[in-house]
């Protein structure tokens, strides 16, 4: 008998030509593996139809179909990443020569392409596999701190779970984590120049959430799955951990931002090596700012907030990656 163990678990993702239709996977995902949940929708009458018994029956039917995966936290990659801003934002098309610089930005006044997978769950040596079509992002988080890589973890949905057998013979893809303590943080007015003025030697932690809006759109059409998806408002929430520094200081000046609402220029940017970089620019509003907080015995505080669309600045958010990709696999 061959047991699985949990290490030969993985996930695999294939990029689809037509949303909806399954491809073979061509991507090991590199993090820790999980497998699609089954979440269709099941009626069963027989618990409540009087038929002259003192028990429920066996009738039940299959009313609707849906599945889900979610991705548990590993590290950011510049190789990566992309595909899940893909799934979520705007299935980008690469600028430049080497490196290549993909863009990330929702519509502000029509609505993204996104690029739909094909999702493959499984184990490697015990015979258990599925696999999910017309697979999107409905929500990312990103969450970097000092002495770590960026992690980011995803929840997809896909229109239902299918079994399947693993596409064989993937090689894995040689990636580079984007390491946190080779971020700087940028703060700036609006109506300014975003990424002008770096707030140095603060810095300690930062998470982004994205609820990409994406949703699955259900119709009468002779199938059980969704037909379709359609994009509703996309939002974005961040929380930036400073520790609290000198006179006239970075908390200070954004305690006095926040009681005025204005809007900031947030700019975080990471860079590794052979041309690779990641960007995200935020026009955001501050929610709240903490309260003092001991870490290691010094004094932080987190800004917690939202991005806002700023006509002035002509931005809401933007992830931007350069890599060494002249496509995503």
């Amino acid at each position: 008998m061959a047991y699985g163990p949990f290490s030969a678990n993985k996930i695999q993702i294939g990029a689809e030509t037509t949303a909806g239709t399954a491809v073979a996977a061509d991507i090991v995902w590199r993090g820790p593996a999980t497998s699609i949940v089954d979440e269709r929708v099941i009626m069963r009458p027989g618990a409540e139809e009087s038929v002259g018994l003192l028990v429920p029956t066996d009738r039940a039917y299959v009313a609707q179909l849906l599945a889900r995966c979610s991705f548990p936290e590993t590290e950011a990659t510049y190789e990566h990443l992309p595909h899940i801003l893909a799934a979520g934002i705007k299935n980008a098309s690469p600028s430049g020569a080497g490196p290549y610089t993909y863009s990330y930005s929702p519509g502000t006044s029509s609505a993204n392409t996104i690029k739909t997978y094909t999702i493959e769950t499984g184990n490697a040596i015990a015979d258990d596999a599925y696999e999910m079509e017309y697979a999107f992002v409905e929500s990312f988080t990103l969450t970097g701190r000092v002495g770590e890589s960026w992690k980011v973890s995803a929840n997809w949905v896909g229109r239902q779970s299918t079994a399947t057998n693993l596409t064989g013979a993937l090689s894995l893809a040689a990636v580079e984590e984007i390491l946190f303590q080779k971020t700087k943080l940028y703060i700036d007015a609006t109506g300014g120049t975003i990424g002008t003025t770096q707030k140095t030697g603060v810095l300690l932690e930062a998470s982004v959430t994205v609820n990409t809006g994406i949703q699955p759109v259900f119709a009468a059409d002779g199938n059980l799955y969704f037909a379709s998806h359609k994009v509703t408002v996309p939002t974005l929430e961040f929380n930036i951990t400073l520790e609290l520094d000198g006179t006239s200081g970075v908390v200070e000046t954004e305690r006095a931002i926040h009681a005025s609402q204005a809007v900031r220029l947030i700019r975080l940017i990471t860079t590794g090596t052979n041309s690779r970089e990641f960007t995200l620019d935020i026009a955001g509003k501050y929610d709240s700012v903490g309260a003092y907080q001991n870490s290691n015995g010094n004094t932080t505080v987190q800004l917690s907030g939202r991005a806002v669309y700023s006509s002035t600045d002509s931005l809401y958010f933007t992830f931007e990656i350069d890599n060494n990709l002249t496509a995503l696999p």
